[in-house]
């Protein structure tokens, strides 16, 4: 390789001189030092001269960072998307103005050659420009209901506080990709920088100073040798609401273990094994030109660098001599401020010991060295010469681990299928690149390719306009493109109602005739069949299958055990169903990912997937007396709820997302000059899902409706208390027509069968509804096992507002349904009930009737309105809370006892009111799954307010007033995933759910559920475009 040797060498050759260059930490607008006075020292690691000095901050120094931001929050998240949007075109234009001393900056602390580093700030300072415009383009979505007279509103806000950790590798872009996103959100930030190259981010720092970003929004904390405190603290940080990361997967898997208490919003943008194949057929010049750009771009110190390169046998020797040439006539070493110097060096020296023990061992199992391969005694101590090896295998380790260097390992190919086998053999899936002039080989291979972004003939994969992430052990979220601001957002449902419809009767859900009202109280034992038990309820035998369901089939437990099913009606056994662990768990993952690989779910017409979908839906209704009476017995619901609401909803559900089969779109763009760039929607894989026992029947739809119409398959684990719909379930599903292994159930204990779900290496993803504490458990699993995609929906303490406005009879009305719904066993239970003191009274007294009318006993019963508790710990559980009011002296002003019914052995509560509640009460602060309201008077909007955000959930609310300007801005000022005006508990599978805060991550239902369950991924399609110089 030759050496650079031009007299060009920009005039301001030491940093000291770049203006832009600030050797203090940024906060709250104010450069700053450490507490203690620390400081680590920066290197030129071209030349390892002292370029200059950081404070070393702290943890105290960080939680600073992050308490003004948090402040700062508050007024920013309400700028107009124009003042953004002014914001980040300034910040842009100052970057352009001052791109030759940020450029300055980036070699020296980088080692990167200056046109290079130019080639850096335009690509940086792009990302800028493009969230400008998204700024403006935020929208959420309006639509009229299913329900006469209900408007149904969606908007996107900015979720808070973000953590920001970026890497040595591409010290300016990765700030601005991130930062400009979040900015255009409207989100707060605290940034830490890699420790080898804080300069280019503080003179950013600088530049959004300028460019009139206020005090407090951005902030930049620099560390070294605190860095590894510092990550955490910003992981577990309660005011922290969102981590972005670019890094190693190790350090990815870090944070989110450490992200896992606080439940944060996280995108990891994490290592990588690129393939590059060249197909015989391909133009060899575009190939290597291709090659050039994207392997050496940084010194192959790149996440999408082509770690290994496939070329057909037929064209590779004279692929290698060509490239060989390539190479040395364009790569030149050097002094990377020298204009002529094209490759510089690397990071450090362990980087360049790790690149030279692969290739080492490369060329010890076989492998040769066509070109470079040693450093020579001239070279600078970090650079690496650039170098080919061929000869290449898997069975190398070079294969399986990330270069991080200017090593092209060369593997060559003949048969499609044995390349595209050695493609995917990789944990990781960021990024590859595929060569051909036949469009139905580019796309079968990009189509096959299990990578989050793919090139066809072409070496540049990002461009702000198209989404960057990966798939695997490379990550979860995305950055740029239209979904980059999504990733700093989250997502509010407000349901509006001008009239009370006649949903909603007495505090009851409105019409239900049944054909099942002649069923026996309580449940008899009857005879047994293999793996089936047959229940006899006043006459109707229903046949119940109580195996563990895998590949069409139900089996006993590997291990032999069973558990028994009660009746909360009665307290007595229903019958015994097979208890699946570990061992049960992993056959039903394996059957499950059998059936994803070959394909005749995965890949099959769309219109397939939704005719079985419809098909089970028309088994449901046909079965609809045995499901609905199923419902009733292990959960205790009544007749009312279980015919008018789970189980219409469940078959709703299935209809609506069969709907979707072949609705599930990319988007595509001819917006990249000279080139057309598209994305499509993958399903992930399989699926681990994991429902409650308060919703069995609408859970198990609610999970298997999105994930099945994406061409995914399901491991399923019901509810121990409460497996029997689920169970018959599996029976309708073989009946229906589902291939072997697409649907597969375990039913079994959570510490047994769900940890295994939570911890098996080969799901997915998992998507899990229960309570906050199981949640950090499953997403902790999640992390330290493959860094599963996770959806959490978890537990609630929902304020429910009544102005003095409101419609008081009304506002009683859905007040009542709003905890008398499955006698309050629901996470969005209306158990905090704010009523202003000019009519507190009044409420008071017309709820305290209507709760007083309800009909507590057996849920047989066509007229109960409340059955019993699910289980006796709950019932245990609900009675404990009652006493914990009284003895913090709450008033019960209803209620506070078992109820009186008449019936033996059953777990019945009477619905409980407390008044003279306090909101540092236990009763205030827990979800207590249980018919027990809360009612508190309040006499402003700020001080209500306060009151109901004054919780670490954050999943329901409800506003009752006529006044609706009040309405939009009190519903836009409360922290919950779904806000209802003047209703309440009126859920719809169309609209999506889930929770702020400690409530959850990610949404069920609606059109946003379907991203829970399929992987995007990006192709660009050269139509002309030359390869860089």
């Amino acid at each position: 390789m030759a050496t650079a040797t031009s007299d060009k060498v920009y005039h301001q050759d030491s940093i000291q001189s770049v203006l832009l260059t600030k050797y203090a930490a940024y906060v709250n607008g104010q450069w700053t030092d450490a507490a203690c006075n620390s400081r680590f020292s920066v290197l030129n690691p071209y030349s390892k001269e002292h370029l200059g000095s950081c404070p070393d901050i702290g943890v105290q120094g960080t939680g600073k960072a992050i308490d003004v931001a948090q402040k700062a929050f508050q007024t920013f998240q309400h700028f107009s998307g124009r003042q953004r949007m002014g914001i980040l075109k300034n910040w842009f234009e100052l970057m352009q103005e001052h791109e030759n001393d940020l450029a300055i900056i980036l070699s020296l602390e980088n080692g990167r050659p200056i046109e290079a580093a130019h080639a850096e700030i335009k690509y940086a300072a792009s990302f800028l420009e493009w969230f400008q415009g998204e700024s403006m383009r935020s929208f959420g979505d309006s639509a009229q209901a299913s329900t006469k007279g209900t408007q149904v509103i969606t908007v996107k806000q900015p979720i808070g506080v973000v953590g920001i950790i970026t890497p040595w590798n591409f010290p300016s872009a990765m700030i601005t990709r991130k930062v400009g996103a979040a900015l255009a959100a409207g989100c707060s930030i605290v940034v830490k920088p890699a420790a080898e190259t804080p300069f280019s981010a503080l003179a950013l720092a600088e530049l959004g100073e300028r460019a009139g970003i206020p005090a407090g929004v951005l902030n930049v904390v620099t560390a070294k040798s605190n860095m590894i405190d510092v990550g955490k603290l910003i992981c577990e940080h309660p005011s922290v609401k969102k981590i972005s990361f670019t890094g190693s997967t190790a350090v990815g898997r870090i944070l989110m273990q450490q992200s896992s208490q606080s439940l944060k919003k996280l995108s990891m943008e994490l290592g990588g094994n690129a393939p590059f194949i060249v197909y015989d057929d391909a133009d060899m010049d575009e190939a290597i030109k291709g090659l050039m750009a994207a392997k050496f771009r940084g010194s192959g110190q790149t996440c999408v660098s082509p770690n290994r390169v496939y070329v057909h046998k037929g064209i590779h020797d004279i692929f290698v001599k060509r490239l060989k040439e390539t190479m040395n006539q364009q790569l030149i070493k050097g002094d990377p401020l020298l204009t002529a110097t094209t490759i510089g060096p690397l990071i450090s020296v362990k980087a360049v010991e790790k690149v030279q023990r692969l290739v080492d061992e490369a060329c010890q199992q076989g492998a040769s060295i066509v070109v470079g391969g040693k450093q020579s005694k001239d070279d600078p101590e970090n650079y690496y010469p650039p170098t080919i090896v061929q000869g290449m295998t898997h069975a190398m380790q070079a294969s399986k681990e990330e270069l991080f260097g200017p090593v092209v390992a060369i593997y060559a190919f003949e048969g499609e299928d044995d390349l595209l086998k050695m493609a995917n053999d990789s944990d990781v899936g960021l990024g590859a690149y595929v060569y051909t002039k036949a469009l139905n080989r580019a796309w079968k291979t990009a189509e096959l390719l299990q990578t989050g972004m793919v090139g066809v003939n072409t070496g540049v994969i990002s461009d702000p306009v198209a989404p960057f992430g990966g798939v695997k052990h490379s990550g979860f979220g995305r950055e740029g493109g239209r979904i980059g601001i999504d990733e700093f957002q989250t997502l509010k449902v407000s349901t509006m109602m001008s009239v009370l419809l006649p949903l909603v009767k007495n505090g009851r859900v409105g019409s239900y005739a049944g054909s099942i009202t002649a069923l026996s109280k309580h449940a008899r034992r009857a005879h047994t069949a293999a793996n089936a038990k047959v229940i006899d309820i006043n006459g109707r035998k229903i046949s119940v299958p109580t195996g563990i369901f895998i590949n069409n089939e139900f089996r006993t437990a590997i291990g032999g055990k069973t558990f028994a099913v009660e009746s909360p009606a009665s307290g007595q056994e229903i019958l015994q169903v097979q208890e699946g662990r570990e061992a049960d768990v992993d056959e039903a993952v394996k059957a499950a990912r059998a059936a994803f690989r070959k394909g005749d779910w995965s890949s099959a017409d769309p219109v397939y997937r939704a005719d079985l979908l419809r098909k089970l839906a028309e088994l449901m209704e046909r079965d609809k007396d045995e499901l609905i009476a199923l419902e009733m017995l292990d959960t205790g619901k009544t007749h009312k709820q279980a015919s008018s609401l789970d189980f219409p909803g469940s078959v709703g559900t299935l209809k609506y997302y069969a709907g979707f089969a072949d609705k599930v779109h990319g988007l595509t763009s001819f917006n990249i000059p000279k080139t057309f760039a598209f994305t499509k929607r993958e399903p992930i894989g399989v699926c681990g899902q994991i429902i409650p026992w308060n919703f069995p029947l609408l859970m198990f739809t609610w999970k298997i409706a999105p994930a099945l119409v994406t061409g995914n398959t399901i491991v399923m684990k019901s509810a121990e208390a409460t497996p029997l719909t689920a169970l018959k379930m599996c029976e309708l599903i073989r009946e229906a027509g589902f291939p072997p292994g697409v649907l597969n159930h375990v039913p079994g204990y959570g510490r047994h069968a769900g940890n295994a779900i939570a911890n098996h290496m080969d799901v997915d993803k998992v998507a899990f509804t229960g309570s906050t504490a199981t949640g950090r458990a499953i997403l902790k699993s999640s992390a330290s096992s493959n860094l599963k995609k996770v959806t959490l929906e978890l537990g609630g303490k929902s304020p429910n507002i009544v102005f003095p406005d409101a419609d008081i009879k009304k506002a009683v009305d859905w007040s009542a349904w709003g905890i008398n719904m499955n006698f309050g066993q629901t996470c969005h239970a209306g158990t905090r009930i704010y009523v202003h003191e000019d009519v507190y009274d009044e409420f008071v007294d017309q709820f305290s009737q209507r709760m007083a009318s309800l009909k507590v006993g057996d849920n047989f019963d066509p007229d109960t309105d409340q059955g019993p508790q699910n289980s006796k710990m709950q019932y245990e559980k609900i009675l404990g809370y009652i006493e914990s009011g009284k003895q913090d002296g709450a008033t019960v002003h209803l209620g506070g006892k078992p109820a009186q019914c008449g019936l033996r052995g059953g777990y019945y509560i009477e619905p409980t009111i407390f008044t003279n509640v306090k909101p540092d009460m236990k009763i205030m602060k827990e979800e207590i799954f249980g018919p027990v309201v809360c009612i508190s008077k309040f006499s402003s909007e700020e001080e209500v307010l306060e009151l109901a955000n004054d919780s670490s959930y954050g999943l329901a609310a409800a506003v009752h007033t006529n006044d609706y300007e009040r309405a939009h801005r009190v519903t836009g000022a409360l922290q919950a995933g779904t806000t209802w005006v003047n209703m309440y508990n009126f859920v719809h599978y169309s609209i999506p759910f889930g929770g702020y805060k400690e409530s959850g991550i990610g949404r069920e239902c609606g059109e946003a559920v379907l991203e829970n369950y399929t992987e995007t991924k990006a192709v660009y399609f050269n139509m002309g475009l030359p390869a860089p110089a």
